[in-house]
């Protein structure tokens, strides 16, 4: 089950190649990075 962060991802990324960018690709950078410092936290527990 993906979380919360990375569905945004997904519907972020699907609207920007439809042509409909909603946050600028700065924004979208950040998010990536957040998400993926959460996997590794989370793989880090596991």
């Amino acid at each position: 089950m993906s979380s919360y962060l990375e569905e945004r991802i997904k519907y972020y990324d699907k609207e920007y190649r439809a042509g409909r960018a909603l946050i600028d690709d700065t924004q979208f950078d950040q998010l990536e990075k957040i998400s993926f410092k959460n996997r590794s936290c989370l793989r880090l527990l596991y």
